[in-house]
């Protein structure tokens, strides 16, 4: 199972729209391919129809210290971790070097330039990224199958600014209420273009998807009349505090791939 990587996400809501790639979004994609594809044409070429040996790619000095701290960063906390959950370090360690290569050629591709036989820190670092993604991954999994009443939390870019919207809003609270339509133009007016919600509705349905309380009926709130509105409860503040704390170790740290074990 450890070779597996793994992806447990709670459902986010998107609106169902007709919009398709367009030639340029398609294009972009289909270049970094063509690219890739030439590359290794070149390299069956110089290698007369025939490679032996897969190409290496190698880290810089500071690529290497910065790989070697992560990993003894992580290995501090292995005795910490559920028995299940300590097989998967060592493939974890395996995938940043792996992935550290493959992001790297990407990226390279996506420039329109060559893959390079040494490796810089800022491309462990996007390896490591990869990596502790998965991890946190394989924790909430993890957790889904021991704690019966476990539920994956949405931690994504959304929820984060949904987060951020609403502790902006507790000033217009109105009766502990917040109309869904008002929450809905705030969000979208902080969120980055491709996290906006379509629709009010939408944005009702990210409510819930978080398991926050939707007040019962139809009220007057926030200059609306007669629309969906937010409960505003124990429950919202949970959200807002557990997202902002994520958002704030996003900004303070390098590695967040398991939750903070000496809290």
């Amino acid at each position: 199972m450890y070779r597996f990587l793994v992806i447990c996400e709670s459902p986010t809501y998107y609106d169902l729209t007709p919009e398709s790639w367009g030639d340029r979004d398609r294009g972009k994609w289909e270049a970094v391919l063509y690219r890739a594809m030439d590359w290794v044409d070149g390299k069956i070429f110089d290698c007369g129809g025939r490679i032996e040996k897969s190409t290496r790619m190698m880290f810089n000095s500071e690529a290497q210290t910065k790989f070697f701290g992560w990993r003894n960063e992580i290995y501090s906390f292995k005795d910490l971790l559920p028995p299940q959950l300590r097989g998967f370090l060592p493939k974890a360690v395996e995938y940043v070097l792996r992935l550290a290569g493959i992001i790297h050629c990407m990226h390279m591709f996506s420039l329109g330039r060559t893959p390079q036989a040494i490796l810089t820190v800022e491309d462990v670092e996007r390896g490591i990224k990869a990596v502790s993604f998965y991890l946190g991954q394989v924790q909430g999994a993890l957790r889904l199958i021991i704690e019966e009443d476990f539920s994956p939390p949405e931690i994504s870019e959304r929820s984060l600014v949904l987060a951020q919207t609403l502790d902006q809003l507790r000033p217009h609270l109105q009766n502990g209420r917040l109309a869904v339509c008002f929450i809905h133009k705030h969000f979208n007016a902080i969120a980055p273009k491709t996290q906006r919600i379509g629709k009010p509705r939408g944005m009702g349905a990210m409510l819930r998807a978080a398991k926050l309380t939707m007040a019962p009926g139809k009220h007057d709130a926030n200059g609306h009349r007669g629309v969906s509105c937010l409960q505003w409860d124990k429950k919202t503040e949970v959200f807002i505090e557990t997202h902002l704390q994520c958002l704030q170790r996003q900004k303070s740290q390098e590695w967040q791939g398991l939750e903070d074990t000496d809290d």
